[in-house]
């Protein structure tokens, strides 16, 4: 799908690791997000995919990570 100003959205059905896969293949060099509620973060969360995590809240904006983690390469 794509909405206007040229935004694209996929929506994967084969789990979480195919559609990180299907995320990377698409964004090249560029960061890969994953949005869209507590299940699906936390599906991440437990497989150990999420690098940083960003919890948006009434405006207020709060970034966790592990200082001591590198970002894959």
């Amino acid at each position: 799908m794509t909405r206007e100003g040229g935004t694209t959205y996929t929506f994967v059905t084969e789990g979480i690791e195919s559609a990180l896969q299907q995320a990377r293949a698409a964004a090249g060099n560029k960061d890969v997000s994953v949005a869209r509620g507590a299940n699906i973060v936390h599906q991440f969360l437990r497989a150990g995919l999420l690098d940083e995590l960003q919890i948006h809240l009434a405006g207020y904006d709060f970034i966790l990570h592990d200082p001591g983690a590198h970002a894959p390469g």
